[in-house]
């Protein structure tokens, strides 16, 4: 395999736990990259642009579009499509996350739950109304789900809503939580809010400004990380910051998919720096350039990502 030296990615051996430091050279990868048919991309683009995407333990593909959640099997190559009904003409859908036997999708009014069933039959249905929904995420069985100005909960077993405290009056884009969920973070454009959802009486607190527009947060076992185009940065469980990663050279980092055996970068010069965890080895994998990249997404050794609203999917290949 050819080596390549790394002069302008993260300095990650702060926070991440392996022994590579920062001046260590990179494995080339190859990958595998997956197309849809032309009939599935004409079926995609009609729906388009997709919002967001997400990859399950089966390695099947999941699409949000703006009226359909599609599902793509690798295995099979297949498309299948479940349109969901908007009751409003201004209601549009904003996020889905896949639990155990199926997926929860959120549109700005309403709650939906797509089961799947023993045959991969897909069953839709309205679990709640809610206005004003921003973002949602999932923690074992309870789904958190931000609106406008308030935090709720909704149990995935009994399917009953809650609400739990107003929030300050700014606009949220981004929910993490952990603990089941009892800690939660709210990312607003330069803000980084913390609650503690133990608390009797829990209200979200600011944790971080950043002089740079935050893109993603992320859970990291007990941890949290959070990443603007120059830095990632990381908090322990009390929402103190314990490391801070720069992103060094002329590249931006674009994005990132983060898991336990997992993480990846995606930089604005589609380098792809992927860190097997379990091997301590760090591989960069150079896409082909596209439009700009909205959502990555890594389960195991397949990664899928969004650019220009377009579903990509590749296939990692290790030796």
């Amino acid at each position: 395999m050819r080596l390549v030296r790394k002069s302008f990615l993260l300095s990650l051996c702060l926070v991440f736990p392996f022994s590579l430091q920062a001046e260590d050279a990179l494995v080339a990868l190859k990958k595998h990259e997956i197309f849809f048919s032309l009939q599935q991309e004409r079926a995609l683009a009609a729906d388009g642009p997709i919002i967001d995407l997400s990859i399950d333990t089966s390695q099947n593909i999941w699409l949000l579009g703006q009226r359909s959640i599609w599902q793509y099997t690798v295995l099979t190559k297949t498309l299948s499509e479940v349109p969901i009904i908007l009751s409003h003409e201004e209601e549009r859908l904003v996020a889905f996350v896949p639990y155990n036997v199926g997926l929860v999708v959120a549109s700005t009014k309403n709650i939906h739950r797509i089961s799947i069933g023993e045959k991969g039959s897909l069953k839709l249905e309205q679990i709640s109304s809610l206005a004003g929904i921003v973002a949602i995420n999932l923690n074992e069985e309870l789904l958190t789900i931000i609106t406008k100005n308030q935090i709720h909960r909704l149990d995935t077993k009994s399917w009953l809503l809650s609400s739990l405290f107003s929030l300050p009056g700014t606009e949220y884009t981004k929910v993490a939580c952990q603990d089941k969920p009892l800690r939660c973070y709210l990312l607003s454009k330069h803000n980084l809010w913390y609650t503690d959802l133990t608390s009797k009486l829990p209200k979200a607190r600011l944790i971080h400004e950043s002089k740079f527009e935050f893109l993603a947060i992320y859970p990291y076992k007990s941890d949290l990380l959070a990443m603007t185009n120059y830095t990632v940065l990381q908090w322990n469980k009390l929402a103190e910051i314990v490391a801070t990663i720069p992103v060094t050279g002329r590249q931006k980092l674009w994005l990132a998919a983060i898991d336990e055996n997992w993480h990846s970068y995606l930089f604005d010069n589609y380098l792809l720096v992927a860190i097997d965890l379990n091997r301590n080895t760090k591989y960069q994998i150079q896409l082909s350039p596209a439009e700009k990249a909205t959502c990555l997404v890594q389960k195991d050794t397949s990664i899928a990502l969004l650019a220009g609203g377009k579903p990509r999917l590749f296939q990692l290949i290790l030796s």
